[in-house]
């Protein structure tokens, strides 16, 4: 296994940081016992397991009780005008948001005075009860730490807007977000009422053509959309976010998606746990799917996450919307862990006769455990699109439908670049009599069967290696695809 030296330079920096602070004893623990659970939850998946693969259920993550609010009354109950004075005027460069007064029932003037004083780092202290808020915006150059035990709440009845986020920053550059213990929470069930305009875009942290923004640590949960949101401005010159990171965070039951990347570039989701998406289509934990043909996916990788129990797929996949004038894309999800009940594994969409370009790759990466397929995919063979998978694993997986695999194959005309599916070194795990891969023909719009040249039947290659004592054939009858290669071991999954 391998550990994260970069999560022990993280409690590392933590620790020599805070201990000599002024804050109390018990804040200095609980932050490092934050980063001590982070990294002890990125070494369960740091490298991929030898075969069989791990059919575990994850480890519970110790949550400490937030210390007693008594502690903090004088911090909840007074404005500091000296303090804010001395930020406004440039001699103080951290603000906390409590000198403004904290209000328990509406903070959102505390926290947004902070945010715009123009200070580098804004503090949201632990104050013994909520941080009810309107929508906040965030501003350019600022870091932004919530406390242990903060949670920032999104206010009931203030969130009428259909696009109203609970964070929501605008064309902003080199911003940081870090919260170890901290949450970040809006009231999906309120939004779905008849009274509210029905809407997917009220988001926990709106990124819209944003650069340089760090997420750390917080737990982000309970949408009316999106947990996170990275994508273009709502306008006609669609910038796209760029250098996105975000590690060590928890996106919890959110409404459309756990993390939704619709344009970017150079984007780092790390050690990120993403569970329980449900409320509206696609419902994945992680959905990577441009809404324009100028929209970029350009250097975006996933490593160490784990996509739980999603009411969709794990990751999807959507490129219907790109065409030959799209930059090529570059989409890369190492050793991440999908799991169910109710998950759909990856989900691949290239319902397009245009010819966008570039690669998606899974690596290393585990699906197991779900009702649903652990692979599905309506693919245009003649794109000059790659779909790859490498060293991935799927056991126990479409426990409810016929097959482990669902491929629906598209396609004309040969590109000059070769696209396709591709297949190196996986496996799939099952128990049962049935085919280990269904393959169809995709049906046009008015329900014919689009017949694809059997020459395009070539650019699904590779080998996956079946783990099935309950039958005695790799493949059906009529194999169309003559360059997978599919080899049978039966030996029982555990």
């Amino acid at each position: 296994m391998v550990i994260k030296t970069n999560l022990i330079s993280v409690i590392r920096k933590m620790y020599l940081e805070y201990s000599c602070s002024k804050h109390h004893n018990w804040m200095r623990l609980w932050l490092i016992i934050g980063a001590l659970t982070a990294f002890v939850s990125a070494c369960q998946y740091s490298d991929p397991t030898p075969l069989p693969p791990p059919i575990t259920e994850l480890p519970p993550i110790p949550i400490p009780e937030p210390p007693s609010s008594q502690l903090f009354s004088s911090i909840a109950s007074n404005r500091n005008d000296g303090a804010i004075a001395q930020v406004l005027s440039g001699q103080l460069t951290t603000a906390n948001a409590a000198w403004w007064g904290f209000d328990a029932d509406d903070a959102t003037h505390a926290i947004q005075s902070a945010i715009n004083s123009g200070a580098t780092k804004v503090v949201i202290p632990y104050v013994g009860s909520d941080w009810n808020v309107r929508p906040l915006r965030l501003a350019s150059q600022q870091e932004i730490d919530f406390d242990p035990g903060v949670v920032v709440v999104a206010k009931n009845g203030a969130f009428r807007g259909p696009q109203d986020c609970l964070f929501r920053g605008q064309e902003i550059n080199k911003v940081t977000l870090r919260g170890y213990g901290a949450v970040l929470r809006m009231r999906k069930e309120e939004y779905r009422e008849p009274d509210y305009e029905k809407s997917e875009f009220r988001h926990v942290l709106g990124l819209f053509g944003a650069t340089e923004v760090t997420v750390q640590g917080l737990t982000l949960q309970s949408s009316g959309g999106d947990g996170i949101y990275i994508g273009p401005t709502w306008d006609s010159r669609r910038i796209p976010c760029r250098r996105i990171d975000i590690k060590d965070c928890v996106l919890a039951d959110n409404f459309r998606q756990g993390i939704s990347i619709v344009s970017a570039e150079t984007v780092l989701i790390e050690n990120c746990l993403i569970r329980d998406t449900i409320g509206t289509s696609p419902q994945a934990g992680i959905d990577f799917e441009p809404a324009d043909a100028s929209d970029l996916l350009v250097d975006i990788q996933v490593r160490n996450c784990v996509a739980k129990n999603n009411a969709g797929a794990g990751f999807a996949v959507g490129l219907s919307r790109l065409d030959e004038r799209s930059t090529p894309i570059s989409v890369k999800v190492v050793n991440c862990l999908i799991r169910g009940p109710q998950s759909l594994g990856i989900l691949g969409l290239l319902k397009t006769d245009k010819q966008p370009r570039g690669t998606v790759e899974f690596q290393d990466c585990t699906c197991e455990n779900m009702e649903y397929a652990g692979l599905a995919c309506n693919w245009n063979l003649a794109s000059s699109l790659e779909l790859r998978f490498g060293n991935c694993k799927w056991g126990n997986v479409a426990r409810g439908t016929s097959a482990p695999f669902y491929l629906e194959l598209t396609g004309q005309r040969a590109n000059e670049v070769q696209g396709g599916i591709r297949f190196v070194d996986c496996y799939i795990y099952d128990d049962k009599d049935r085919d280990p891969i269904r393959v169809l023909n995709a049906t046009t719009g008015d329900g014919f069967v689009q017949l694809i040249p059997p020459t395009l039947f070539a650019n699904v290659d590779g080998n996956i290696t079946v783990v099935n004592e309950a039958i005695d054939h790799s493949v059906p009858l009529g194999w169309p695809l003559p360059n997978l290669i599919m080899q049978l071991q039966g030996l029982k999954s555990p």
